[in-house]
């Protein structure tokens, strides 16, 4: 698990994506960080059950996604997700 606020974050982009059978909604949020890396937190919402009669919210936490490789500015990767038209920018 990696904490974001160690990786001094660039931008932040959320990716909404389909929910699966017991899922309302899911989507990543991916973020780009200073010292080359790219973290991935997966965010569901459940949906209600017999036991849970409320939909309930859970986040995953940060992992490691990706390494940028020498030589890449963080900056292209972040004109890269930007350009993606599927990639909301967050902050």
């Amino acid at each position: 698990m990696a904490k974001l606020g160690i990786h001094k974050p660039l931008a932040i982009f959320e990716q909404h994506m389909q929910p699966s059978e017991g899922t309302s909604e899911a989507k990543h949020r991916i973020a780009v960080c200073a010292d080359g890396k790219i973290l991935r937190c997966l965010i569901v919402r459940f949906k209600p059950d017999a036991f849970d009669k409320k939909a309930r919210l859970h986040n995953y936490g940060w992992k490691l996604w990706r390494k940028v490789k020498k030589g890449t500015r963080p900056e292209m990767i972040i004109a890269n997700f930007e350009n993606n038209t599927k990639l909301v920018k967050v902050k």
